[in-house]
């Protein structure tokens, strides 16, 4: 169930390919051992027009999950995802990554047959 969504410097593709990249954060979930991996879903989003003062690029990670897990639980998995991104062969690029709650009362799903 997990929602994983990738924003990122347009440029980066320059240094990296977006199939690595998410390959790259799918292992750091997996690492984790949180959830059951094969109903993960990944998506990444491009942008053009951005500021940042402490890099030329970034890279930043937002996992939304179900609401009820520990904070540690939380840090863990947050830093499994970026030990994998740092590993990647990238230069002058902010990582970041957020793990965010969702509200099980408000989240609906269906999928179309």
């Amino acid at each position: 169930m997990p929602h994983c969504i990738l924003e990122y410097a347009k440029e980066i593709k320059s240094q990296i390919d977006m199939k690595e990249l998410i390959a790259v954060v799918h292992d750091g979930i997996k690492r984790s051992a949180v959830f059951d991996i094969g109903k993960l879903k990944i998506r990444a989003i491009p942008y053009e027009d951005y500021s940042l003062v402490e890099a030329d690029l970034f890279i930043h990670v937002s996992l939304r999950i179900l609401a009820g897990r520990d904070s540690k639980t939380k840090k863990i998995l947050a830093e499994d995802i970026l030990n994998e991104l740092k590993l990647m062969p990238l230069m002058s690029v902010s990582l970041t990554v957020e793990i965010c709650d969702i509200d099980s009362d408000s989240y609906s799903k269906y999928l179309v047959p």
